[in-house]
């Protein structure tokens, strides 16, 4: 695993984590100014975006099928 160079951080302040899962949401945001801008968040587990994801899948799993929905157009 490569090792992360931080200045001015002693090297034993420093934690990689090569284990877990990713936990990436990201999208557009749009201002009242009109500016528009992309954000990402990402974390791994054990935290408010991962409870927030698996929470989600959850709720969602119902909705989900290993059948193609029908197209009638």
């Amino acid at each position: 695993m490569p090792r992360v160079n931080v200045p001015f951080l002693d090297d034993n302040e420093i934690r990689a984590t090569a284990d877990g899962v990713i936990y990436e949401l990201w999208g557009n945001a749009n201002y009242r100014s009109g500016s528009a801008y992309e954000f990402k968040l990402a974390s791994n587990t054990g935290t408010p975006l991962a409870d927030w994801v698996d929470e989600s899948l959850e709720t969602l799993s119902h909705c989900w099928s290993k059948e193609e929905p029908y197209n009638h157009i």
